[in-house]
């Protein structure tokens, strides 16, 4: 199995509401972490999210 990269809830919270101060920062590290492997989140994540 090849190694997973856990995306934070945070990046996805800046990236979902479209945060005028951390957006462009968040896509850019969740866009570079895409090329060195797959992205998961876990049920924690899932959950802080979900709420969104």
């Amino acid at each position: 199995m090849a190694d997973v990269i856990l995306v934070d809830s945070n990046v996805l919270l800046d990236i979902i509401t479209n945060d005028p101060v951390w957006f462009d920062w968040s896509l850019a590290q969740l866009d570079g972490a895409s090329l060195l492997g797959p992205l998961c989140i876990n049920d924690v994540v899932y959950a802080e999210i979900s709420v969104r």
